[in-house]
């Protein structure tokens, strides 16, 4: 089965569309009334300006150019308060692998939101560990650590 993308353009852009479509190198079908089945690597080849409207499988398509035209912010952007009072647009930088995020205040939990234990801790409400009397391995159940024992240490 092929993946296609359902575009289905904006009225005033349909007949354009449509043009585009039937002048593309591959077929491009139909899949409904004024929806187009596009593959995609054709939806990647689209002109911007036929797809401005368009729903793209039911989701309505905004595209840079016109969220710029409206005075929008462009993905990416974060809006927060400057030091001098007015809000500021700071661009986000992808986090990459191994990259500490930034701490996050208290004040920016509800006062009902309950703590998470720190990575690599229990909370307490776990059961013990039980240890491989074989190897230095812990489990976290009986049954965990005899099936381990089974499997690991057979006597052959």
């Amino acid at each position: 089965m092929t993946d296609i993308i359902r575009v289905q353009p904006a009225r005033d852009r349909l007949r354009d569309f449509a043009r585009w479509a039937t002048g593309f190198p591959c077929k491009l079908r139909t899949a409904g009334l004024h929806t187009f089945a596009v593959p995609p690597a054709a939806f990647a080849e689209a002109p911007e300006e036929l797809l401005i409207g368009a729903l793209v499988d039911g989701h309505r398509y905004r595209s840079p150019a016109e969220d710029e035209a409206k005075g929008r912010l462009a993905p990416g952007a974060l809006v927060g308060v400057g030091e001098t009072g007015p809000e500021t647009v700071v661009p986000l930088r992808e986090a990459l692998p191994g990259d500490e995020l930034p701490p996050v205040p208290d004040d920016a939990y509800p006062a009902d939101a309950t703590p998470l234990p720190a990575p690599g801790t229990t909370d307490g409400d776990t059961a013990e560990a039980f240890s491989c009397p074989q190897c230095a391995r812990t489990f976290e159940t009986e049954r965990g650590r005899d099936t381990h024992s089974r499997q690991a240490h057979r006597e052959d």
